[in-house]
């Protein structure tokens, strides 16, 4: 996938329908998952051949197959007996299956989505906590997914390797153990030493959701700090990882009717730029993995990119937000991310709280001086003999505020400027550069 982000949503289309196929890969998608939705894993302990028909289905219209364990099971592929579990509150039984290497014929299975929003060790089955369910000891956690880490090294080494995690707010996740106390921090990185490091010669990722968009008017405060947390993580595992090795930092995308879960806030997506908005930002911190949630809606309770009729609801929106932002792959893929730091409005700061909470995040910038308008988040990357900088609008979109940024030269004339798809050279004036950031907007600049 040179030059090419990992793109896919949850809730996908039923693959036995071609038209849906069609109308899920016209959204940019490069992924599709392959889930137990409208096609049975398992027939006679392996692999059911209505499954083998919707992979193919799948990979017949370009995309790649990821298989998504349904139940966040460690024994989802290989288990000698019937077991039940509870996924998250879900009870759940599996018929025994033994699962080995029957996908090697269909090159399309490219990966494997193994888990989402995984706990940091196995919960003890009392905790001290009033509200936290009594099964809460059957949840999925990184001390019982190594299996899946070895079960997928033996039989299908060089596929990828994803698991998606919850925001920093959901604390229950990575709860006090032994007097230890953890912060979010704590809990990406056990995910990075149990399960990642155990990984071997394969493709991964380190991906988180946090939904940014469910007050009016605002961005939730601790979405800056979670994806500068999570992208840290992900560049100090690196760090010490061969290339083969490497973690590809992902987020969240929120495509749907997001609702808080502390109090009656919720909000919908109505337009392309609230979009943008977070893919912007997660790609000036590095990311290159994009999970939107949700593509199809979840009865009445998620309401996605279509509506629980099948029709097209958000999709619209969504796809426009899509198409704009590909046009920054090809500039990125040239790049590696270090990290970020925000610029306070000097008209107007609205994200002066999650400033304060990502400060020590925030990378040192370089040699440039940036002020705006509006809060701007100012990625920094290296190239392969230069410097860039992604430039965000860091400030809701439904406030339509257009902020002119500018740039102390240092001495330099000119420089590059990627925006909306274009490539033009910006002349510095009385040693300043001056950008314009639209609403959900960003350019990239090369020093």
């Amino acid at each position: 996938m040179e030059n090419k982000f990992i793109k896919l949503a949850d809730l996908p289309p039923d693959p036995m329908d071609d038209k849906a196929l069609t109308h899920y890969k016209e959204m940019g998608f490069n992924i599709c998952l392959l889930t137990e939705d409208d096609v049975k894993l398992v027939e006679g302990e392996t692999v059911s051949q209505d499954y083998k028909v919707a992979i193919q289905n799948i990979t017949g219209y370009g995309m790649q197959v990821w298989i998504r364990n349904m139940f966040n099971d460690p024994d989802y592929f290989d288990s000698c007996g019937k077991t039940d579990g509870s996924n998250y509150g879900w009870a759940y039984e599996m018929t025994p299956r033994h699962i080995t290497d029957e996908f090697r014929q269909f090159p399309g299975v490219t990966g494997f989505y193994m888990a989402d929003e995984a706990y940091m060790y196995q919960l003890p089955e009392y905790v001290p906590i009033d509200w936290m369910r009594s099964d809460s000891y059957k949840f999925a956690s990184f001390d019982q997914l190594t299996k899946l880490v070895d079960w997928k090294n033996k039989f299908y080494p060089n596929a990828f390797f994803h698991m998606n995690h919850v925001p920093g707010s959901s604390w229950d996740h990575y709860l006090p153990r032994n007097g230890e106390i953890y912060n979010y921090e704590d809990f990406l990185t056990e995910y990075a030493n149990v399960i990642l490091k155990r990984l071997k010669g394969c493709g991964r990722s380190l991906c988180l959701d946090n939904y940014p968009l469910i007050g009016v008017n605002y961005i939730e405060k601790d979405y800056l700090f979670d994806l500068m947390t999570a992208a840290r993580v992900t560049r100090v595992y690196n760090a010490g990882a061969a290339p083969v090795d490497q973690a590809t930092f992902g987020i969240c995308i929120q495509t749907f009717e997001a609702k808080s879960m502390f109090d009656d806030r919720k909000r919908d997506i109505t337009m392309p730029e609230e979009v943008t908005f977070q893919m912007y930002t997660g790609m000036a911190l590095g990311a290159r993995l994009f999970e939107y949630f949700c593509y199809r809606s979840y009865q009445h309770e998620f309401f996605g990119i279509l509506d629980p009729e099948g029709n097209d609801r958000i999709y619209e929106a969504v796809k426009t937000a899509s198409d704009r932002a590909a046009k920054m792959e090809p500039v990125l893929s040239q790049y590696d991310g270090i990290g970020g730091y925000m610029v306070p409005g000097n008209v107007y700061s609205h994200n002066t709280a999650a400033m304060v909470m990502a400060r020590d995040l925030f990378c040192k910038p370089y040699e440039i001086a940036v002020q705006g308008q509006y809060d701007t988040l100012v990625g920094c990357f290296t190239g392969e003999n230069e410097k860039g900088y992604m430039l965000v609008n860091y400030t809701d979109p439904i406030r339509k505020c257009t902020s002119t940024v500018t740039l102390n030269g240092n001495g330099i004339t000119k420089l590059k400027l990627y925006k909306d798809g274009n490539e033009s050279i910006l002349t510095a004036e009385n040693g300043m550069f001056t950008v314009t950031l639209e609403p959900g907007n960003c350019a990239f600049v090369v020093w």
